[in-house]
């Protein structure tokens, strides 16, 4: 979906703001015959909408680019995750679950607590 070299807009969306500009201020100086004023004044409006418009489009067009890679890795992943399901691969609980599965594979005495906070206090 990116843009490759043959592709390549035939001019930018800033070009399109730079000239309404520039429209809009000869439109507004008091050289301009009157008879071409309101289609000066429409053509540098209507290029301010188009900017826009093209603006949001390509931004729009980003945003889904973006959650079209995010799907892909999210697909990706889940299948890598389920291959690993097949040789019984487990995550650990989240804090969600009961803590009690999770304390019967970490035993962890109170001593055992003192004793680390000493070699941590006596290490810093």
């Amino acid at each position: 979906m990116s843009k490759q070299g043959n592709e390549a807009s035939l001019i930018s969306s800033s070009t399109i703001l730079i000239l309404s500009g520039i429209i809009l201020g000869a439109a507004f100086n008091q050289f301009i015959h009157e008879g071409v004023l309101p289609y000066l004044i429409a053509a540098g409006v209507s290029g301010i909408l188009s900017y826009v418009v093209f603006s949001l489009a390509a931004s729009r067009r980003a945003l889904e680019i973006l959650q079209d890679e995010r799907k892909h890795v999210e697909e990706r992943l889940d299948k890598h995750l389920f291959s690993l399901k097949h040789y019984e691969f487990a995550l650990p609980p989240t804090e969600e679950a009961d803590q009690s599965e999770f304390e019967e594979f970490v035993e962890f005495d109170e001593s055992d607590k003192e004793e680390s906070f000493n070699q941590l206090v006596a290490s810093a």
